[in-house]
């Protein structure tokens, strides 16, 4: 799999368990009584945080590139 589809399916899966996290997280704010919802919201972002890991150390080289140019000047 090449760089721009791997880019792709991160970031497909980051929309996803960010959407999961936000709308479980109304839920409980709202006060909605579902037994999981809790456990649905802790793992989503967990899972999340681990995917947004993987999205930062794969765009290590393009973030630290872009910190030097910017010190740089």
């Amino acid at each position: 799999m090449n760089k721009a589809k791997t880019y792709f399916w991160i970031d497909i899966l980051m929309l996803i368990f960010f959407i999961i996290v936000a709308i479980s997280g109304i839920a409980i704010f709202t006060d909605i009584k579902y037994r999981d919802l809790r456990y649905i919201h802790n793992y989503s972002g967990l899972v999340l945080i681990i995917i947004m890991t993987i999205h930062f150390l794969l765009h290590l080289k393009w973030i630290s590139s872009i910190g030097k140019s910017m010190f740089k000047k």
